[in-house]
C-alpha cells in the first residue's frame, strides 16, 4: 500500500507541477497552432504569457508558502531533549557519490540546526531519515550526502543514526519510529523546513509520536513579500514547492497518513522527564 502511495503521488505531481503544467500547455499551444485551430493557440498563448507576468509581478509563491512557514514557530530551547528527528531534503547524492565531496542543493538549515542542538544537548541521539524519493535512482541514498558530510564537519558518528530506506516522508517517520522506540516521558525534537513543517507534524501525531517542532530552512518573512530580484523559472519553481506542500497536506489527510488537514501547534504533553539527561542550553 505504501509504494501504490508512493508511485501514485510521483506520477501525479509529474503532471500537476505548476512549472511542468505551464510546459504542457505552452506545448499544447504550440501544437494547436499547427492546425485549424491557430485562434484557440493564440488564446492559450496569451493565457500563458499573462500567468507568466503574473507569477513574476505578484509572487504567489510567497504567499503560500506563508501560512506554511508561520504555522509552527521557532520555539525556545527546551530544558532537555532525548532526541533528533531530522528529516531529508535538498541533499545531492548522486553528485556526493560521484564528486565525492557533500553536496547539497538546499536544506543546509537542518543540518546547521541538527549540529546545533547535538552540541547543545550532549545527551540527545540524532537519526536522520533520509533515503531516495526517485523512483529511478534508488540509489544512493540522501542518507550518505548527510553521513560524509557530518564526517567532514567532525561530528561524532556514534550519536548518530541513518535511516536510508525511506521514499517519502511518510516512511522517514514511521521508520524513524520504530528505530528510535520514543518514550512517552522523552522529548524529540522534529527538524525539517518551515515549509514542510505542517506536515511533518500531522504525521508524527498521527503516528502518536509527540514531537517538539523546529522550523528551518526559511524562504519567507512572516508579514510581506520579499522583494527579491529573480527570474521566471525561479518564481515557477517556488510556486511548485508551495503548491507541492498544500497538496501533500490534502493527500496525506485524505490517505489517513496526516491527523489533521493542517496542523497547529499545540501544548506540549507534561510528562517530558529530564532524569538521566545533561542536555541545558550553553
Amino acid at each position: 500500500m505504501s509504494s501504490l502511495f508512493f508511485f501514485a503521488s510521483k506520477l501525479f505531481w509529474l503532471v500537476t507541477a505548476p512549472d511542468v503544467l505551464w510546459l504542457l500547455l505552452l506545448i499544447l499551444s504550440f501544437a494547436l497552432g499547427a492546425t485549424r485551430f491557430r485562434r484557440s493557440a493564440r488564446r492559450l498563448t496569451g493565457l500563458l504569457l499573462i500567468l507568466a507576468l503574473l507569477v513574476v509581478v505578484s509572487k504567489p509563491a510567497q504567499y503560500l508558502a506563508q501560512p506554511l512557514e508561520n504555522r509552527f514557530p521557532r520555539p525556545d530551547y527546551p530544558a532537555c531533549i532525548h532526541g533528533i528527528l531530522m528529516l531529508g531534503g535538498g541533499e545531492s547524492p548522486l553528485i556526493t557519490n560521484t564528486r565525492g565531496v557533500p553536496q547539497m542543493e538546499g536544506g543546509a538549515g537542518r543540518l546547521f540546526a541538527a549540529i546545533e542542538l547535538l552540541r547543545r544537548y550532549p545527551e540527545a541521539q540524532l537519526i536522520y531519515a533520509g533515503g531516495s524519493g526517485n523512483p529511478l535512482e534508488p540509489e544512493p541514498s540522501e542518507a550518505s550526502t548527510v553521513k560524509a558530510a557530518l564526517e567532514q564537519l567532525g561530528i561524532p558518528l556514534d550519536r548518530v543514526r541513518f535511516e536510508d530506506k525511506s521514499r517519502n516522508t511518510w516512511e522517514n517517520e514511521v521508520n524513524a519510529m520504530a528505530m528510535a522506540e520514543p518514550r512517552p516521558d522523552q522529548r524529540w525534537v522534529l527538524v525539517t523546513s518551515a515549509m514542510h513543517m505542517p506536515r511533518a507534524v500531522g504525521i508524527a501525531r498521527q503516528l502518536g509520536w509527540a514531537m517538539l517542532p523546529w522550523p528551518v530552512d526559511y524562504t519567507t518573512l512572516p508579514q510581506r513579500a520579499i522583494r527579491s530580484e529573480g527570474h521566471f523559472g525561479k518564481y515557477l519553481a517556488d510556486l511548485s514547492t508551495a503548491a507541492h506542500e498544500w497538496l501533500g497536506l490534502l493527500a496525506y489527510r485524505l490517505s489517513g497518513r496526516s491527523a489533521a488537514l493542517f496542523p497547529a501547534p499545540e501544548p506540549e504533553p507534561g510528562t517530558i522527564s529530564c532524569a538521566g539527561t545533561a542536555g541545558l542550553p550553553q
